[in-house]
């Protein structure tokens, strides 16, 4: 959410906010790329990421983007497939309320969406907290992950999910 200079980066690179950047784990960090059009939303920052291998990205902004062929409100949840953005989710179209966003995304082992959110909201028959993780299955919402019964306490939000290859999260 800061602009900083990462170090053991060789050389030590500045990343601004709204760039992404990939940790190897043995000491290399390299610049994620998005896109071009990404670069160009300067006031948007992405807060949540995933990996669907094979150069595409999931991804959601905290801001309005504006990409070729395509507009996103902050919480929609955007494929980018290494020329192409789409947006997949629409937040409000979906019943997510005014005000609450998406700030976790990845794919279930059935290649349904599973989310997060940053704050409490009632979709459907289920209230999702924010340390709740929700399945999306083009219609409606599950509940998969309810932090409270695994003693997340009510004031830590999920922000990031992902799961192995054995779908444990």
């Amino acid at each position: 959410d800061i602009t900083i200079d990462l170090v053991p980066a060789s050389p030590s690179e500045a990343v601004a906010d709204q760039d992404i950047v990939v940790d190897n784990l043995i000491g290399i960090i390299a610049e994620e790329s998005l896109g071009g059009s990404l670069s160009a939303q300067n006031a948007a920052d992405v807060v949540a990421l995933h990996d669907e291998g094979g150069g595409r990205r999931l991804f959601v902004l905290d801001h309005p983007g504006v990409f070729p062929n395509t507009i996103a409100s902050p919480g929609d949840v955007i494929r980018f497939d290494g020329s192409t953005y789409t947006v997949i989710f629409d937040a409000s179209a979906e019943g997510i309320p005014s005000g609450v966003r998406v700030d976790a995304v990845t794919r279930g082992s059935d290649g349904e969406l599973v989310l997060s959110l940053d704050s409490t909201a009632q979709l459907g028959g289920i209230v999702a907290a924010d340390e709740d993780l929700i399945r999306f299955d083009g219609t409606s919402f599950t509940r998969i992950f309810d932090g409270s019964d695994f003693g997340v306490p009510g004031y830590l939000d999920i922000d990031g999910v992902s799961f192995d290859a054995s779908g444990n999260l």
